[in-house]
């Protein structure tokens, strides 16, 4: 089985990533994804349909897991539009949703869960994330599926170190 590991944006979700793979070693083959723009130091290399492109052919015909963190879990939607049979289970983490940080056009994304169904989706989100906190999370999710659960972690910050909750749903 693959598990695909989706960070954020910021190239210190590296360090996430490779702790995640770490963690999640013992149940599967994991694929971190690796932002070009980590490589190139380049914050505009971000290139979305470049990225999908990749994350896609790392994938090819597997089935996986898929764990996103932050823009991860926008990459995810996208990934699941295109291969949703292929999808097994979901695990969103720190869903970016205050300050702007999310378009509508990407919020539409996330209806793309409903193609997998709720009980293959997990999503964890701290009380009080700076880039948005658990009750917009809970609310948001309401809008894609009201029976996505919705985890609440007490933390103040955008870090997700949850890597035996992830393994525990995705083993399940």
């Amino acid at each position: 089985m693959k598990i695909i590991i989706l960070p954020g944006f910021s190239s210190h979700n590296r360090q996430w990533a490779e702790e995640a793979k770490s963690k999640l070693s013992d149940i599967g083959e994991i694929i971190v994804c690796d932002w070009r723009h980590w490589q190139t130091g380049n914050s505009a290399d971000f290139d979305v349909e470049l990225e999908l492109k990749t994350i896609l052919e790392a994938i090819g015909t597997d089935e996986v897991y898929v764990v996103a963190k932050s823009v991860g879990c926008y990459m995810a939607m996208l990934v699941l539009e295109k291969i949703y049979g292929q999808i097994l289970k979901v695990v969103l983490c720190g869903i970016t949703l205050s300050s702007g940080d999310m378009s509508e056009t990407e919020r539409t994304e996330f209806q793309a869960l409903n193609l997998i169904g709720a009980s293959r989706v997990l999503c964890f989100q701290n009380t009080d994330d700076p880039y948005g906190n658990f009750q917009e999370a809970k609310k948001f999710m309401e809008t894609v599926n009201n029976e996505i659960q919705v985890v609440a972690k007490k933390r103040n910050d955008h870090e997700y170190p949850y890597f035996g909750e992830f393994k525990k749903f995705l083993a399940s």
